[in-house]
């Protein structure tokens, strides 16, 4: 299994204090500044140093992997450039960095977050609810912008796809926006508009018709404004894994949270609390 830690990197890659490390061949493509969906921008320069808010970094980028060395150990990605995005995934869990110009300043956020650690949906946390939700939880929130999706408990960082699922029904953030995942789909669930990457992944399990849904913390979805459910969106990932014979787990050391399942059952839990789907 992949360390925890890149998936912080992936969140955030502004956040690490990276190590210097021997100069490694990197892929050309990614030279260049780019914006992380929190508004942070860093730099991959041609000689395989980098620049982010905590200072230098060295790295290698090659056929796909992208590698990092670090206070705590080498951290490890997959990558890939499409229509001048940077893709980078790791445990699962992946985000999209855009191109920055080369006058961007290095770490600069986006309006609305500045001053807080945390915003969700768009408003800021304050220092106490922050804490409150990791006493709660028994996790840690990683500093950065995300939305929230209070109906079924999907979360991901601004701007990104789906990274995963908490408890639906938080007190926490504002109303979820409709442009929170900056997709352009056409297709909507909870008012928000589906990322192309959470479009993908449900057309592995389901036909996908552009138009407006509602999914609640059970998987049952149906159509915007009728009660009616018209599928139930985890029992069909729980069929497709039976037939695959799929078991999976994945823990992050960071948060804490794990999920994972057999086919039948998924869950997803932290240290005094859980979300099971299924038998």
């Amino acid at each position: 299994m992949r360390s925890a830690r890149c998936i912080a990197a992936v969140r955030a890659l502004a956040l690490l204090a990276l190590l210097p490390v021997a100069a490694m061949a990197s892929d050309a493509r990614v030279v260049g500044k780019w914006r992380a969906a929190s508004g942070a921008v860093f730099e991959f320069k041609p000689d395989g140093t980098g620049a982010n808010a905590r200072g230098g970094f060295r790295y290698a980028a090659d056929r796909g992997v992208l590698t990092f060395a670090c206070a705590t150990g080498t951290l490890v990605m997959e990558y890939a450039i499409l229509d001048g995005r940077l893709l980078v995934s790791s445990g699962g869990e992946s985000a999209t960095f855009t191109r920055a110009g080369s006058g961007a300043p290095i770490a600069a956020r986006k309006p609305g977050i500045a001053g807080g650690r945390v915003a969700i949906n768009g408003v800021r946390l304050t220092a106490p609810q922050i804490a409150a939700l990791e006493r709660r939880f028994q996790v840690r929130i990683l500093d950065g912008s995300y939305w929230y999706d209070r109906a079924c408990g999907a979360w991901g960082l601004t701007g990104g796809p789906t990274l995963g699922f908490i408890p639906a029904g938080l007190d926490v953030g504002g109303p979820l926006p409709a442009d929170a995942s900056g997709g352009h789909t056409g297709v909507f669930v909870n008012g928000r508009e589906l990322h192309p990457f959470d479009v993908a992944g449900l057309q592995q399990i389901t036909i996908v018709v552009p138009g407006r849904y509602w999914v609640d913390a059970s998987g049952f979805c149906g159509n915007e404004g009728d009660p009616t459910p018209i599928v139930n969106l985890a029992a069909l990932a729980q069929a497709a894994r039976a037939r695959t014979g799929t078991t999976y787990h994945t823990r992050s050391d960071i948060t804490g949270i794990g999920s994972g399942g057999d086919g039948r059952t998924s869950y997803v839990m932290g240290k005094d609390w859980s979300v099971i789907i299924g038998e």
